[in-house]
């Protein structure tokens, strides 16, 4: 008969405090941590600027509508940015009183860009105001706004030169391409080059190529093609 050790098995049984301590007591032993505080203050700016973030790379940076769209993006502007060409912001500034997600209130933007290249040289300036604006990835809408702003290029992309200035009840911009406002319209310029041309004297005006659509000193619409194909 084989005799074989007999461990009896043990239990050891511990009894945990369950201590939930005050918020007083929380606050005076909390310590904080540099690096957590950092990283929070800079997803929440984040937050404010480029809207909700998602995905694995962390930032997804949508599209901004503002002064920079009022301009006419002729294809001096494209040979520079997509082929070969020197751009530089000299200015961007957008500014709201008051902020609520997607929501703006009394807002202003203000920017001036230049840009030369295989294009031509460019410039192009304008400040816009809006009492009340909605801004999210599918475009732009505004109410009660004011714009004014200006432009002048040549080269080999083509020849522009123009000024805007409106004030308008209403005015939206998709990403799609479309744009359509109505208000008060007196601005005047001419474009031509391969994209097209466009002709407009004091809110009539006409469009027609890469962008076509009309204008009148009381409202207009108009399509921007690669806009629409981009969405597509």
């Amino acid at each position: 008969m084989v005799n074989e050790n007999f461990i009896p098995q043990t239990e050891t049984v511990y009894k945990l405090k369950n201590e939930i301590p005050s918020y007083e007591e929380f606050l005076k032993n909390y310590k904080s941590d540099e690096r957590v505080k950092a990283s929070y203050d800079l997803e929440s700016e984040d937050q404010a600027l480029y809207g909700s973030q998602y995905g694995p790379s962390g930032r997804k940076k949508e599209k901004k509508f503002g002064v920079k769209w009022e301009r006419n993006e002729h294809l001096i502007d494209t040979l520079n940015d997509r082929v070969a060409g020197v751009g530089s912001d000299l200015w961007d500034v957008d500014e709201s009183a008051d902020k609520n997600d997607d929501w703006r209130a009394l807002s202003l933007e203000t920017s001036a860009r230049g840009s030369a290249g295989l294009g031509g040289l460019i410039a192009s300036g304008g400040a816009s105001a809006s009492a009340i604006r909605y801004n999210d990835s599918g475009g732009d809408l505004r109410f009660g706004s004011a714009s004014i702003g200006g432009e002048i290029g040549a080269g080999p992309g083509g020849v522009t030169a123009g000024y805007s200035a409106g004030v308008d009840v209403v005015n939206l911009h998709t990403t799609n391409g479309i744009r359509a406002n109505v208000g008060l319209d007196v601005g005047s310029g001419a474009t031509v080059g391969p994209s097209g041309f466009k002709v407009k004297l004091f809110g009539f005006g006409f469009d027609a190529g890469k962008t076509t659509g009309f204008s009148t000193p009381f409202g207009g619409a108009s399509i921007d093609f690669e806009e629409t194909c981009n969405q597509q």
